[in-house]
């Protein structure tokens, strides 16, 4: 069992306490502790903090003095990931901390450090990669089953409207209260098929993330810039720092309308066509969208399927916490799945074009493309005029 000190009520501690962790054998949340009890939508989930058993905390110290957890949860707002994830390493807790680890390279550094001079162990939340579909797809990259990767493509497609970022005030903002925050699509909703791509195109271990050599992108908003400040939309192309010099290409949106009406249970477990990782290998062709798929020339098509059952991260966290296995989703790489966001920024001059939300419905469609045919908008053969 694992007994849980939960930093943070918000809208993810209701999904992972409510879904991820409901029932599951080895998960038990014990504690909690939230900044900000007065916000709505905190205290009508209150009550069912209550109602599962959870003990509240008048304060972070309280929260970390407590001698009957074995790892902190950290579920605040990204602006605060690193203040809190380091006040917990230094209070002698290891720390599972949401996704991404911190909004900028200094803060990712600043955890790595901390979770270096404590002995601590510190994990981020992308549990995607312990999923079995994608740790059987990993190992068969990894023993070269299909060659060099020539090309990855990854397409993340979601829908957002504005009261999503009305609803808190640190929501769509670069930074709040004076730290970063980088609400837009790459760091919010797809650093996890991010993460997973970058992961699976790596080739040289299932924790391993690849980082680009060359990086080429663009950066479009269609909200308007009162509920968004960055990105809503992004198209990175380049190569990849990898011994196969992959090729890729990241496409990603929070404006795909034909996903409005996607559930939030729905929405994470990736659905065809929607969130989807595609690898061009020499031996053949991988998949991942929630299933795995290896399709080799004259072979039947290898599938692996996650089935039902628990949530595995929680049964690999546990083997961690033992020193059973290492981690899947360490700090240090997970950071540079960070690094890959932080080059997209630079390599768009740090520039977000204004698109008009009148053309929100042609994203979809103009993203598959570039998808397809590993380019930016603008290089598109008949490109919209947003691009």
């Amino acid at each position: 069992m694992i007994r849980f000190g939960i930093i943070g009520a918000g809208r993810m501690a209701g999904y992972t306490l409510f879904d991820l962790m409901k029932d599951h054998p080895v998960a038990k949340p014990v504690a909690w502790f939230e900044p900000d009890t007065g916000r709505p939508d905190t205290v009508e989930r209150l009550p069912r903090f209550r109602d599962i058993g959870l003990t509240p905390c008048g304060s972070l110290d309280e929260l970390l003095r407590r001698d009957d957890l074995d790892i902190i949860l950290n579920l605040t707002p990204h602006y605060a990931h690193a203040e809190t994830t380091i006040a917990a390493l230094h209070a002698g807790h290891h720390v599972l901390c949401e996704k991404p680890p911190a909004c900028s390279w200094s803060e990712c550094q600043a955890m790595i450090d901390a979770r270096d001079a404590t002995g601590k162990k510190l994990l981020i939340h992308f549990q995607h990669l312990l999923r079995p579909s994608a740790r059987w797809l990993n190992r068969k990259l990894v023993a070269g089953e299909l060659g060099r990767i020539r090309r990855v493509r990854c397409i993340s497609l979601w829908w957002r409207d504005a009261e999503y970022y009305r609803r808190v005030p640190w929501g769509g903002k670069r930074a709040f209260q004076g730290r970063p925050t980088l609400d837009g699509t790459m760091v919010n909703q797809s650093v996890h098929f991010l993460n997973q791509t970058l992961n699976l195109a790596q080739r040289s271990g299932e924790s391993h993330v690849a980082m680009p050599a060359e990086m080429h992108a663009k950066l479009y908003r269609f909200h308007e810039p009162e509920d968004l400040e960055v990105e809503d939309t992004v198209v990175a192309t380049g190569v990849l720092d990898n011994d196969d010099a992959t090729e890729f290409v990241f496409a990603a949106t929070t404006c795909a309308a034909e996903a409005a009406a996607t559930d939030r249970a729905r929405e994470y477990r990736g659905l065809p066509e929607q969130h989807c990782v595609t690898l061009e290998c020499e031996h053949g062709t991988a998949r991942w969208d929630g299933t795995a798929r290896i399709d080799r020339p004259g072979q039947p098509t290898e599938t692996c399927d996650d089935g039902d059952g628990p949530w595995p991260f929680y049964f690999h966290l546990q083997r961690v916490l033992r020193d059973e296995e290492p981690a899947v989703t360490p700090v240090e790489q997970s950071s540079r799945t960070m690094r890959f966001i932080f080059a997209a920024y630079a390599a768009a001059s740090e520039t977000v074009i204004q698109a008009p939300w009148a053309d929100a419905p042609q994203v979809a469609a103009t993203l598959r493309r570039c998808e397809q045919n590993a380019c930016l908008p603008h290089q598109l053969d008949n490109p919209p005029a947003w691009a």
